[in-house]
């Protein structure tokens, strides 16, 4: 089934915010190969749905109640600039693009199993370690590229604050 893109403008169904073109561009200027197919449109959702999961760190609110993805949003601020609120920054479309491109490369978004919550572990005699919850559903992949850029979204929409103390 093919993505249906959000531009904005509040797109019913939308689940994705860039299309399969963009991002095989995207992928080829990085010198990776990705094929134009059912796989890549299936990575892009689940990328546009890893987005979604740090929308609790996100500036401003949803523009509206129905749409289907995190962004657009009103209120949000990026280097200084308010986002327009019937816009998808690029930083948006940068942050998904990576998280496909690291599904591309084999990692899992969404890992079910609890070694990713394993801190330490050593055999003898048998002693496991986790960071916090082994069952939290709110765990983050490390992509550091994808990560920088959700940050970005994140808090003071990339300005540094200065305090005078």
């Amino acid at each position: 089934m093919p993505l249906i893109v959000e531009d904005g403008s509040i797109v019913a169904g939308a689940d994705s915010f860039v299309t399969v073109a963009a991002f095989v561009t995207y992928a080829e200027n990085r010198s990776i190969v990705v094929e134009d197919d059912e796989t890549t449109e299936a990575r892009l959702r689940m990328a546009a749905d890893y987005v979604g999961t740090q929308e609790g760190c996100f500036q401003g609110s949803r523009v509206s109640a129905s749409q289907s993805l995190s962004w657009p949003r009103k209120g949000a601020y990026l280097y200084g600039y308010e986002v327009a609120p019937n816009t998808i920054p690029e930083t948006v479309k940068r942050a998904q693009m990576e998280y496909a491109l690291a599904a591309v490369q084999g990692v899992n978004l969404f890992p079910n199993d609890t070694s990713a919550f394993i801190r330490r572990e050593r055999v003898g005699p048998l002693e496991t370690e986790y960071w916090g919850n082994a069952d939290s559903s709110n765990s983050r992949v490390s992509v550091p590229a994808a990560d920088a850029l959700i940050d970005v979204l994140c808090g003071n929409g990339g300005m540094l604050t200065l305090t005078r103390v």
